[in-house]
């Protein structure tokens, strides 16, 4: 009856290996018959593709007598496959033989899928980043600790993931900026706004200034703060010609003032 009510398949082998009991939920799963069960058990629904390696173990296991722990899809009773993680738990009597195996097989398939899911999201995301070359794209933990460094980020700060990764974010802003708490506003701003412009000199590995335009924002995941991402880029060229504008236009104005004013005082 205890069997029965759990979610898992369960089933015994003898000694030898051979599948004699199956609970209820075995049944229900693979619609198969206790004839059709009796003997080979989990073996007879695995999928092809993981039936060599997770047989190889199993024998491996009842040669030695210690535990066997796989993973391996089954086949449902319409012929699709769900992973599972089966284990096989010797019993053995007070002399140390093995007297029978229990086995169970739980349903992971969700989690595996959604893992396949994830793995292929951040491969994506990879591709992405390593193919943006000229924006730098950081990823941190709430505590500003720097968990993922773009290939632009490498090429624009000249440090290199192994080098970065680990260390706080204040470590690529200026003495002043780290002193008057700048890296921690952002990242309140971003979790309050949404959003929080990062539009400022910054330092490269080698110390020197340069000038970043960017934006912070806060990684989500269910209305909770996982983290945060800045993408930013370096804008230190159109900085300066943007200065040397407004200077040109400041000397301008003056040597255009200064034959005006004379004008005046002749008038």
């Amino acid at each position: 009856t205890l069997a029965d009510a759990v979610p898992q398949l369960i089933w015994t082998n003898n000694a030898a290996g051979k599948a004699i009991y199956f609970n209820q939920r075995w049944f229900d799963y693979t619609g198969l018959t206790y004839e059709q069960s009796e003997g080979p058990g989990w073996q007879a629904v695995v999928h092809p593709e993981d039936e060599y390696a997770s047989g190889r173990r199993w024998q491996e296991a009842l040669k030695i007598g210690e535990m066997f722990d796989t993973e391996y899809r089954l086949r449902r009773y319409d012929n699709t496959y769900r992973w599972f993680i089966g284990r096989n738990v010797p019993l053995k009597d007070k002399d140390g033989d093995i007297k029978e195996w229990f086995g169970t097989a739980t349903d992971i398939h969700d989690l595996k899928t959604t893992q396949q899911a994830l793995g292929e999201s951040e491969q994506r995301l990879r591709v992405t980043m390593e193919s943006a070359t000229s924006f730098a794209i950081i990823t941190m933990d709430i505590m500003g600790i720097i968990t993922l460094w773009s290939k632009g980020a490498e090429l624009i700060f000249g440090y290199s993931e192994q080098e970065i990764s680990g260390k706080t974010c204040a470590v690529i802003f200026t003495p002043e900026d780290r002193e008057n708490k700048v890296p921690e506003m952002e990242m309140q701003q971003a979790a309050q706004e949404g959003r929080a412009m990062d539009v400022r000199w910054h330092l490269r590995k080698d110390g020197n200034r340069f000038f970043l335009s960017g934006v912070m924002a806060p990684l989500l995941s269910k209305g909770t703060i996982m983290g945060y991402v800045t993408v930013a880029r370096d804008m230190t060229q159109f900085r300066v010609l943007e200065q040397q504008k407004q200077d040109f236009i400041g000397i301008a104005s003056h040597e255009l003032k200064t034959p005006v004013t004379g004008i005046k005082l002749y008038a």
